[in-house]
């Protein structure tokens, strides 16, 4: 069956990458699209697939014969931060922030402000971040990383403290906002209020190993041997997982 830009669009945006790839390769689709846009979705649906290089590839062709859209842009960013071209994303990141329509997208906003913050550049990160929460006071990522970015220039406790509280609350499943939340309470001395927000997380159900590793340091810090061995215990549960994989 045939299909037209906008159902490709459709099944861009639904996460269906394979297909937009597959209906592009046979040219399964109606009217005429613009060699240039027909390169931005595949790099799109690449990116999608976190296949990095084709997605570059694409991307950049793209942008040699059309302008790029900010989701484009924004995907582009982060490939080469993932393949630390660090110079390119940091210029087009700085050229997104420049853009005063990207606060009028929650997603656009946040990936800036990520890109920033990763790339160290934390004052425009926060103006990313203070900008964004005018629009969007709810989101649990500005908040988030309004926190991060607020400690690492070295802002009083104090300060942080109250965009994680408010990260934590929009967001009480992340196991990461309830621990860089912990690290702040420890730094204003409120270790009980450290403890409590941590009682809602399980070491058992982190996956990725730098959140334990985060999660066992504030335990450390909380001198509770209890809670580090759980960590221990589920840090050599995903080991013995990943070894088991290559045996």
């Amino acid at each position: 069956m045939r299909t037209n830009q906008i159902q490709i669009i459709k099944l861009l945006s639904q996460g269906k990458y394979q297909e937009v790839l597959e209906a592009i390769s046979h040219r399964e689709y109606d009217g005429d699209i613009p060699e240039g846009r027909l390169s931005e979705i595949c790099g799109l649906a690449h990116y999608g697939l976190l296949n990095i290089p084709a997605a570059i590839h694409h991307l950049e062709t793209a942008n040699t014969m059309v302008p790029l859209s900010a989701v484009a842009q924004l995907s582009l960013a982060s490939c080469y931060l993932n393949q630390r071209f660090q110079l390119s994303a940091e210029t087009i990141y700085c050229h997104l922030m420049s853009r005063s329509e990207i606060h009028d997208s929650q997603t656009i906003c946040t990936g800036v402000a990520e890109g920033l913050t990763r790339l160290d550049l934390h004052e425009e990160a926060l103006e990313v971040c203070r900008r964004g929460l005018l629009q969007f006071p709810n989101s649990h990522r500005l908040n988030f990383l309004c926190g991060i970015n607020l400690r690492q220039s070295g802002k009083s406790p104090h300060i942080t403290l109250d965009y994680f509280l408010r990260a934590v609350r929009q967001n009480p499943e992340s196991a990461l906002y309830a621990i860089e939340y912990a690290k702040n309470c420890i730094e204003i001395d409120d270790t009980e209020d450290a403890a409590e927000i941590l009682r809602r997380i399980d070491p058992a159900s982190i996956e990725c190993v730098a959140v334990l590793q985060r999660l066992r340091l504030v335990y450390e810090q909380l001198e509770d041997e209890v809670m580090m061995e759980c960590c221990d215990d589920q840090l050599r549960a995903i080991y013995y997982q990943r070894q088991s994989k290559y045996s």
